[in-house]
C-alpha cells in the first residue's frame, strides 16, 4: 500500500522539478525620481514582484505553468533561470495638475428679508475643489529565453498609457458661487503612481500569464 501512493506521488513530484524557472525582473521605471526610490505600490520594492510572482502561481507546488521566481530569491536559491519577465514603464511623464471647481447646492437655505419687507430663502452654495493628475507612458511587458549566445526575445507588448489622478474633493467656502480655487501642487510622483500601478496590476498579470500559458510557450519549452 505504502509503495502505491510512493508510486502515485513520484509523477507528481517529477513534473513540479521539471518546471522551467521563470524570473521576473524588478519593474523599469523610466522617471528618475520614482526609479531611485520604488516605495510606491508596499513598504519595499521587492514587495511587488514578491505578491506578482506569488499570484502567477510562484514554485510552492501550486498548478502554474513555470516555476516563478523574484530575481533575488532566484540569485539566493540558485535556480538557474531559463526565461525572463521584465516590465518597463517608459516615455512616463507626469503632467502639472488641473483644478476642478463645482458647486454644490446643499439642502439647508437661510432666510433674507427683502426690501420690501417680504422675507425669501436663499439657497446655500458650497464650492469644492480637486487637482487632476494626467499621467502618460507606455507599458512594456517582455519575456525572453536565456541563452548563452544572448537571450532570445519571445513576447513583446508594449501599450500606451493615460491615467487621469484624482485627489477627493475639498471644501473651499460653503456660500458665494465664484471662488477663485487654488492652484494645483506639483505632482507627487509616488503617490500617483501607486494608483497607477495598481490600476494596471490585473493586466500585467493577465498578459504575463497568457503568454505562458499559450502554446508559443510550449514549443520555447521543448526548442532548443
Amino acid at each position: 500500500m505504502v509503495i502505491l501512493l510512493l508510486m502515485s506521488v513520484l509523477p507528481q513530484v517529477q513534473a513540479q522539478q521539471v518546471l522551467p524557472v521563470a524570473v521576473v525582473n524588478r519593474m523599469y521605471i523610466s522617471d528618475a525620481d520614482l526609479s531611485r526610490d520604488q516605495s510606491f505600490f508596499y513598504k519595499r520594492k521587492e514587495e511587488f514582484h514578491q505578491v506578482l510572482v506569488y499570484d502567477l502561481g510562484e514554485h510552492s507546488g501550486k498548478k502554474a505553468p513555470a516555476d516563478f521566481y523574484v530575481d533575488f530569491l532566484a540569485t539566493r536559491e540558485k535556480a538557474e533561470p531559463v526565461f525572463l519577465v521584465t516590465i518597463k514603464w517608459i516615455q512616463l511623464v507626469f503632467l502639472n495638475g488641473q483644478t476642478e471647481l463645482r458647486s454644490v447646492t446643499l439642502p439647508n437655505s437661510r432666510p433674507k428679508r427683502l426690501e420690501n419687507g417680504v422675507s425669501t430663502t436663499v439657497p446655500q452654495i458650497q464650492n469644492e475643489y480637486r487637482y487632476i493628475y494626467p499621467v502618460k507612458g507606455h507599458l512594456e511587458i517582455q519575456v525572453y529565453k536565456v541563452r548563452s549566445q544572448g537571450n532570445e526575445l519571445l513576447m513583446n507588448t508594449t501599450k500606451p498609457i493615460e491615467y487621469d489622478y484624482m485627489t477627493p474633493f475639498k471644501t473651499t467656502q460653503r456660500t458665494g458661487q465664484w471662488v477663485k480655487p487654488p492652484a494645483a501642487p506639483n505632482p507627487a510622483k509616488p503617490m500617483i503612481f501607486k494608483e497607477v500601478l495598481a490600476a494596471h496590476y490585473d493586466e500585467i498579470k493577465k498578459t504575463v500569464l497568457s503568454y505562458f500559458n499559450s502554446n508559443e510557450f510550449a514549443i520555447a519549452v521543448k526548442g532548443n
